[in-house]
């Protein structure tokens, strides 16, 4: 994960972290407050902005796509069905 700033001169990218634990094939990743969600490679997961820990994963879903918005995460699977994340 790569924080990127203003700096003088122009804008610079520095490296928070790096995980292997978000292998997103497809469908992205959204940030909600100091957590990012999206799908290492059949695993709804969540992981942590700042370290890079998991803060959990779920396979119910299956590979599929999310969006952020009303408070909830809604996870797409990639065969059609919908599912809602608290």
């Amino acid at each position: 994960m790569k924080l990127v700033k203003d700096a003088a001169g122009g804008i610079q990218a520095e490296e928070v972290f790096f995980t292997k634990r978000m292998q997103n094939h497809h469908g992205g990743m959204v940030l909600v407050g100091d957590s990012i969600y999206g799908f290492d490679q059949s695993n709804l997961t969540c992981i942590d902005f700042k370290t890079g820990e998991v803060k959990w994963s779920d396979r119910s879903v299956g590979k599929g796509s999310v969006v952020y918005a009303d408070g909830m995460i809604y996870a797409r699977s990639e065969r059609g069905p919908v599912a809602l994340v608290e």
